[in-house]
């Protein structure tokens, strides 16, 4: 299994961002089949409801994940989390007849601290499969919702009230992603990997 889980010293507070992330003990992959990506995301909807959190954004690699989230009211997020990723370790285990350490270390959670954070960390999530070169577009990755991100559907404040309709946001990833060599220094800086 993976190691203790733990935030690293960061208190998860109601009403707050947070990007959460870790990745393959070496590197290795996390994910090996199309169903474990969406057992993954089944088990993390489980554990935790949409009474205790919301999850904002997520994109789901072979090797490692973002999920950007809002914590909606006051729980016990540490205990809630080891159980979570206990449970898909077991499983990945099973499924692949592994054993030892899945992940790299404990899960990372980093307070998003200001709204020009919020609007940095989204598109940095989504364009993570265009950056490793498996998809051209951010919405052609199935393990995302940048897909739900660039449709206009009711719902979406976040991306109505910082990048306005869903086409703006196609445009905003667009003009993102040509800039690469920032998009790493923004993952070293906002990561530290």
């Amino acid at each position: 299994m993976g190691a203790a889980m733990g935030t690293r010293s960061v208190e998860i507070l109601p009403d707050h961002f947070y990007h959460l992330y870790n990745r393959g003990n070496n590197k290795q992959s996390i994910f090996r089949t199309r169903e474990n990506f969406r057992f993954f995301l089944r088990t993390f909807r489980k554990y935790f409801s949409e009474e205790r959190i919301r999850l904002v954004a997520y994109c789901l690699m072979p090797n490692h994940f973002h999920l950007l989230i809002l914590i909606l009211q006051k729980f016990d997020f540490s205990n809630v989390m080891r159980s979570f990723s206990t449970s898909y370790v077991k499983s990945f285990h099973s499924w692949h007849k592994t054993s030892g350490h899945l992940f790299e270390d404990d899960y990372q959670a980093k307070l998003i601290r200001d709204d020009k954070h919020l609007i940095e960390v989204i598109p940095y999530i989504h364009l993570n499969p265009v950056i490793a070169r498996l998809v051209q577009h951010p919405e052609e990755w199935e393990f995302s919702d940048c897909n739900v991100w660039c449709q206009d559907r009711a719902g979406n404040e976040i991306r109505k009230q910082f990048y306005g309709s869903a086409a703006s946001y196609r445009r905003y990833l667009n003009q993102y992603a040509t800039r690469k060599r920032e998009i790493q220094a923004l993952e070293r800086r906002l990561l530290g990997w």
